[in-house]
């Protein structure tokens, strides 16, 4: 008999192979137990470094999170490569993010600020405490521009550096740019003042400085100051000013002109209501960390806040809200920029206090001394006394408010003090007057919390007097106003600003002889 060799080739093969696969059956503990410990391992190191890093981002001086990514935008964190940018993704010191063309990148800060770091940007976020309740927030712009929007906190502070100077800011909105070898500080709102090392020069509303390499610098009054189309052509005309800065300005108020005169021609449309954007006001203060922005607006306009863009639905209605951390107690206002095309103008402005939660009256606080009686003798318990009872309203008792049109609408917070919850079986009623007319009744099941707010409804140029009455159960009352005086003198520009000619008092004194009295 005689065998195939290639046969024979084959079968030996197929033996072979079956041999392994048997051993690998046959030894369940081998390479696959193996690879299963690598992976667990592998597992719990990977959850390790989560935790870690997690730790580390919460003992963090900054806890930035990245609201909005457009395009390619890249990070770079402390001892580890380049990654992608993602929406959501926390922002702590010293990461650095810088974004490609026509790519952006949105970061909320702790206290409600936001840096808008445009396109072709190389910018890096570092931090220090200052003291125990204050900090320095520094943004290192290497390229590129940063758009912010600061709540001003405290004696916290934040600034911009380039290698040219820094720019020092608190409640401010505008840009910083580091541009084709100059650097740039632009203003919408607020004060900045730039320091290089041959001079300091302030800016405000409506102001721009550029400064050349060696910190030489012209202070412009520019309408399209603080906006994206300035740092646009600022980005176009220096690539062609052969680094002079003298011709650089001159380009730039050419260019400046022409947008004057277009801003003008929408300003127009806003103030004759051919397009709307009217806010609903905040209340004065607040204890959540976060506000709900409303407003109703023309359909299709488009809206800017805070670098959030919106396009207001077929609705008529703007809303967007908006948080920030716990405990950034201060003002916080938001500024709404109305566009079309590369325009932009204020056209709205919300504000609010975020104030700290008034604390609770414990339930016994007032019967401590009760307690503390003869030791021969039970402790008798401390009869309720409501006679420290009192209404607090939020806010001045006189509020004055300019208001630009229509009636001005609000919620007035007020509370009950110097009693507890376990005590508001003792009260029969809280009404709210106004102008002495019934405006709002809690009683019964209503009369379940210390804290309340009823409707303001004050039409412009009238003066209402609010008054809260608490009524107890034997028959005694506490009381307590507020005023609210609602004007404007016609001189309101864009909203609910003032006249920049024109100071508050001075309006109120114009418009005092008209006030009518609800």
């Amino acid at each position: 008999m005689f065998l195939n060799f290639d046969k024979m080739k084959y079968l030996a093969v197929g033996a072979a192979l079956c041999a392994i696969c048997g051993c690998k059956d046959e030894n369940p503990g081998g390479t696959k137990a193996l690879g299963t410990q690598v992976t667990a391992n592998q597992v719990q190191s990977d959850e390790n470094k989560a935790a870690a890093k997690k730790a580390a981002e919460e003992k963090s001086i900054i806890k930035g999170k990245v609201r909005k990514v457009i395009g390619e935008c890249d990070l770079l964190k402390k001892n580890a490569d380049w990654s992608q940018l993602r929406m959501g993704q926390r922002v702590v010191e010293n990461d650095r993010i810088r974004t490609a063309l026509e790519s952006e990148a949105l970061v909320g800060v702790n206290d409600g600020s936001t840096l808008l770091i445009s396109e072709l940007s190389d910018v890096t976020i570092s931090a220090e405490m200052l003291d125990s309740m204050s900090r320095r927030i520094s943004v290192y712009v290497k390229q590129g521009n940063v758009y912010f929007d600061v709540q001003k906190q405290g004696e916290s502070q934040m600034d911009f550096r380039t290698g040219i100077a820094v720019a020092a800011i608190r409640g401010t909105a505008g840009f910083v740019g580091n541009v084709n070898g100059n650097m740039v500080a632009s203003l919408k709102e607020g004060r900045l003042e730039v320091k290089s090392d041959k001079e300091t020069t302030s800016i405000e509303k409506n102001q721009t400085v550029v400064l050349d390499s060696v910190g030489k610098s012209k202070k412009l009054k520019l309408k399209s100051s603080g906006t994206k189309a300035l740092a646009a052509a600022i980005d176009s005309l220096s690539k062609t000013s052969d680094g002079s800065i003298e011709k650089l300005t001159e380009a730039l108020e050419k260019f400046d002109n022409i947008y004057a005169v277009r801003q003008a021609t929408f300003a127009k449309k806003l103030e004759s209501r051919q397009i709307r954007f009217e806010v609903l006001p905040l209340a004065e203060t607040t204890e959540q960390d976060s506000v709900i922005l409303v407003a109703s607006a023309t359909p299709g306009l488009v809206v800017s806040v805070m670098g959030e863009v919106d396009t207001v639905p077929a609705t008529g209605l703007y809303q967007h809200t908006f948080k920030w951390e716990e405990g950034t107690y201060g003002i916080k206002r938001f500024i709404a920029g109305c566009r079309e095309g590369d325009l932009e103008i204020p056209c709205g402005l919300w504000s609010t206090a975020y104030v700290k939660p008034a604390p609770a009256v414990q339930p016994g606080d007032t019967a401590q001394a009760a307690v503390e009686t003869s030791a021969a003798e039970p402790a008798k318990p401390a009869a309720k006394d409501l006679s420290k009872l009192a209404v607090s309203i939020a806010g001045k008792v006189d509020e004055r408010i300019h208001y630009y049109q229509g009636t001005y609408r609000n919620k007035m917070r007020f509370s009950l003090k110097n009693i507890s919850e376990d005590d508001l079986g003792e009260l029969a009623s809280i009404e709210v007057t106004k102008g002495g007319n019934r405006v709002a009744l809690f009683e019964g099941s209503d009369l379940s919390s210390l804290n309340y707010s009823a409707d303001v409804e004050v039409e412009q140029n009238h003066i209402a007097e609010y008054e809260v009455v608490a009524k107890l159960k034997n028959g005694k009352t506490k009381r307590a106003k507020k005023t609210y005086t609602v004007f404007c003198g016609n001189h309101s520009r864009n909203g609910n600003a003032l006249d920049p000619d024109m100071t508050e008092a001075q309006e109120f004194e114009e418009a005092k002889a008209d006030l009518v009295r609800d």
